[in-house]
């Protein structure tokens, strides 16, 4: 099972929720209950006809059927057991599905009808018409919410929460185990949110792994030694004969085909005694944990029969889901059954937070604190990861503009700072080299009518969340920006002034799916209102980047690419996730706008017809479907196996290389122009390496120094990249003064903003290397030098652009089987 279930069908419907009317080229694959020639919008307003059809054939389809049953085989047909991981793209798999079934079942009252003999049997197809049902109700659910969000009712928000109200319906397991259980460890395991656990629920988080972990091991053992014992007997009978057979081996092997082919509800059915016993837990203890993920099914709860089986499945698509927390159905006879995921899987802490909301305000306001400081510890954690152990101050306390006041009056030559300013804290600044990295934290929850797709609750939250800390963490930025520093709260002036490029980033505990990607949407609705957009991202997904990223430059990269460049404007995904292996894949890529970048740099080379027509071929939305099987392959694999192959972000060997020897003993520039290296195409990488060897070779033959320069004027600034030679038994001291008076009056030619000057042997190897990023200014002397070594005007010297930005296609699907 994929960590994060989300059915291909649901992906291609929910992909382009910024135009509905584009859907219907996609709708003819998946929906089969659409009339010949019928629209979209018509197909929709039949939704209570198409609900009642489907429900009703649900309710006829299993009448003589135990439910539990029911649910087994469907759980098996959803999720067939494999060797490994189910490839999100291809599988049509939906634990919503499975949910769907359950609450009708559920709404007639008996797990099993009385007149149902109890050798039943399902009819051949069942299965698959229970799928076809099942997710018709789903399909029906997602295309009304972006039918109605065509509307624009409240503006873009309108689309937004329908495609956040479509990733709640249909997305499940949202969070790679390993991860949740470390952000679970550590909010629930520590003191003094472990006695408020206790208090709250009647058990601890010790307690309720030890629970989730009997009930996968009793489950486990009970199918492990059905199917044992189904294979002992079959191969006995194939070496032996039947006539040879004694009578109890023949039943035994009859009772356990019995049991997994025709009641495996039976079979994997439990009891609070059977996880007692096994988990050796007080039967108390058991009891609680069972008690709140648990859903009563035969007539036990008083609202069982309160409403219709038409009127549960509405309720669900309007975010009524009682399967949602309640991950386990109980009979009256004390009989457990999972229907899908394992308990507490997206609903641990939302379950725990509903109850401490309801103690006294003392104890919510210390959970809460609580929450906010491992969240911002775990974030910090990561981004120092991302960063390569480079260091973070955290709890920044520093001094903010008050209103009226403007930011260049907090310069390092201020005074009367408190009349000017006042406090304010920052999550976290980290500064790698002239880099700067502002982050914001914030651990509150989006709230259940958010995601039912309540449009101005929506917008409520996410002005608590994203608005707030992409807010704050701007105003970091602009003074770092404006000022070259901070006054702190001890009234000391902290030096940022050779920082060149500030990036911001707003981290939520919360999973907010296709909200958190769609950032053009976000600053279109209001809701991001920094000119620098920050990079919006879950807890999780910034921990699943952190271990797929090797390189920091890879991760500036990242940034750049997808938070300032148009690819927030041309992408269209339902997961971060899927962007980042799209990037990792070298496909996440938005050309510049040449003209945009030629005003901003003059200097630099005219863009030719070809550079435009380029640009105007790639600018149409990029829809992106599911990208992360190979990383649910291995995330999801044993760390032992090697056959499973790491997702990882490629670069030519010539490219990696330089960067590798610049990051491992951090020579100057290696994480800001590793960051440039790697953008470069894989041709211009390519042709890089090549220019070295060559570079290397005519000095060998002449005994003389040579050099090259690359310029790569762009969106994020003009590197230039300068090598030069050392013949052999030259001077290193006077190569290198050689070299650099040339690139000092080079990249004052071209007015670039930085260089990586990299000083090679014959052999092509680099002996020494220096970085250049003092701002373009006007300069007499080297306005003479220029002159005086009468350098060329400048030339193009490559493009940036990876070939996978010249893709015919611009509907991104997961490739089967690739190798990233």
């Amino acid at each position: 099972m994929a960590s994060k279930d989300a059915p291909a069908a649901y992906r291609i419907l929910t992909a382009d929720t910024a135009a509905v009317a584009s859907l219907l080229q996609h709708v003819h694959l998946t929906v089969d209950g659409m009339r010949e020639g019928e629209s979209l919008q018509h197909y929709t307003a039949r939704r209570r006809e198409v609900l009642q059809r489907d429900v009703a054939a649900v309710m006829e389809l299993t009448k003589s059927l135990d439910a539990f049953d029911v649910l087994q085989h469907l759980r098996r047909r959803e999720f067939p057991p494999s060797a490994g991981p189910a490839r999100e793209s291809t599988s049509d798999g939906s634990m919503a599905a499975l949910e769907i079934a359950a609450l009708i079942l559920r709404s007639r009252g008996v797990r099993s009808p009385q007149t149902s003999p109890d050798n039943a049997e399902p009819a051949p197809d069942l299965l698959e018409r229970l799928h076809r049902h099942c997710h018709s109700i789903l399909r029906m659910g997602t295309l009304s919410s972006l039918v109605r969000a065509a509307s624009e009712e409240h503006g873009p928000l309108t689309r937004l929460a329908a495609g956040y109200y479509g990733h709640e319906l249909n997305v499940r397991c949202k969070q790679y185990p390993q991860i949740e259980q470390e952000v679970h460890q550590r909010l629930f395991a520590a003191e003094p949110v472990s006695a408020m656990m206790h208090e709250a629920l009647g058990f601890t988080y010790e307690d309720f792994t030890a629970v989730r972990a009997a009930i996968g091991e009793h489950e486990q053992e009970r199918l492990s030694t059905a199917l044992d014992t189904l294979q002992e007997v079959t191969q006995d009978w194939q070496a032996r004969g039947r006539t040879q057979q004694p009578a109890e081996v023949i039943a035994r092997g009859q009772r356990a085909a019995y049991d997994l082919l025709q009641h495996p509800g039976r079979l994997m059915s439990f009891t609070s005694a059977d996880i007692t016993a096994r988990s050796e837990l007080p039967e108390r203890v058991v009891e609680a944990v069972l008690a709140l993920f648990s859903v009563p099914f035969d007539g036990t709860d008083a609202t069982t029969h309160a409403r219709t089986a038409e009127e549960v499945v509405e309720a669900y698509l309007h975010g009524e889901n009682p399967l949602r927390q309640g991950a386990l159905l109980l009979d009256k006879d004390g009989n457990h059954i999972t229907v899908g995921v394992p308990i507490g899987t997206d609903s641990l802490r939302p379950a725990l937070e509903e109850a401490l909301r309801a103690s006294p305000a003392r104890i919510w306001e210390k959970y809460d604190r609580h929450r906010a400081h491992v969240s911002e510890q775990l974030s910090v954690q990561h981004l120092r990861t991302l960063l390569g152990g480079a260091d973070a101050r955290t709890g920044v306390t520093y001094f903010r503009p008050r209103q009226g006041v403007g930011v260049d009056a907090l310069g390092p030559e201020a005074t009367d700072i408190t009349e000017l300013a006042q406090l304010a804290e920052a999550d976290a600044l980290a500064v790698v080299e002239d880099v700067a990295i502002c982050l914001e934290v914030k651990a509150g929850s989006i709230s259940a009518p958010a995601r039912a797709g309540r449009v101005r609750r929506l917008a409520r939250d996410l002005e608590k969340t994203v608005s707030d800390a992409a807010a704050q963490a701007d105003r970091l930025r602009q003074l770092i920006t404006v000022n070259g520093g901070l006054w702190l709260q001890d009234r000391t002036w902290l030096d940022l002034s050779g920082v060149r490029e500030v990036r911001c980033i707003t981290v939520l505990l919360d999973d907010l799916g296709p909200v958190g990607t769609a950032l053009n949407e976000l600053k279109r609705a209001g809701v991001l209102r920094t000119e620098q957009l920050p990079w919006v991202v879950s807890l999780h997904d910034l921990a699943t980047t952190a271990q797929v990223l090797t390189r920091p430059a890879e991760f500036l990269l990242y940034l750049r690419r997808r938070i300032d460049s148009e690819v927030a404007v041309l992408f269209d995904a339902v997961d971060e996730l899927d962007l980042l292996m799209l990037f990792c894949s070298g496909e996440l890529y938005a050309e510049a706008d040449p003209d945009a970048v030629a005003a901003v740099h003059p200097e630099s080379p005219p863009p030719s017809a070809g550079d435009r027509r380029r640009y105007r071929r790639q600018r149409v939305p990029t829809r992106v479907y599911t990208q992360t099987d190979p990383l649910d392959a291995w995330m999801l694999a044993d760390r032992d196996d090697t056959k499973v192959p790491k997702p990882r972000f490629t670069a030519e060997s010539a490219v990696e290389r330089i960067v590798d020897l610049l990051q491992e003993d951090r020579h100057p520039g290696w994480f800001r122009f590793g960051a440039d290296l790697l953008h470069l195409s894989s041709a211009t990488q390519i042709q890089l390496g090549k220019s070295l060897k060559e570079l290397a070779a005519r000095t060998r033959a002449d005994r003389r120094p040579h050099t090259l320069v690359h310029s790569y004027a762009g969106a994020w600034g003009h590197p230039t990249l300068f090598v030069g030679t050392r013949p052999k038994g030259a001077s290193l001291r006077a190569a290198a003064r050689t070299l650099e008076e040339y690139v000092l009056a080079k990249r004052h030619q071209v007015a670039s903003d930085r260089s990586l000057v990299l000083l090679i042997e014959e052999s092509a190897t680099i002996v020494a290397s220096w970085y250049l990023n003092a701002v373009p200014q006007p300069d007499d002397v080297l306005d003479q030098l220029e002159g005086t070594m009468g350098l060329h005007p400048p030339q193009r010297a490559s493009r940036v652009i990876p070939p996978s930005a010249r893709r015919a296609t611009r509907q991104l699907r997961g490739k089967k089987g690739r190798k990233r």
